[in-house]
């Protein structure tokens, strides 16, 4: 079995790090989604997530709400499925 972890992130600059470098060990696959960033949490998710082969990033064009991260999160994992 499988453990996958989906982390939405919204202007989190000063709490991502902390938040993935916990859960990055729990998982075998840990997707983060930004929804529409405004502050410098995208770029520290990618710069986290090239020195772990087993977290990826998904970037939203723009804020789209609460929901929109993790149905996005929620697709990519059942495509994944198929």
């Amino acid at each position: 079995m499988r453990k996958t972890a989906l982390v939405p992130v919204y202007n989190e600059e000063s709490t991502i790090r902390a938040v993935i470098e916990v859960i990055a060990p729990l998982v075998d696959l840990l997707i983060i989604v930004d929804d529409g960033y405004s502050d410098g949490s995208l770029a520290l998710a990618l710069k986290w997530a090239r020195g772990h082969n087993h977290v990826e990033v998904l970037q939203l064009p723009e804020n789209l709400g609460m929901s929109s991260p993790h149905m996005q999160g929620f697709f990519d994992v059942a495509e994944r499925l198929h």
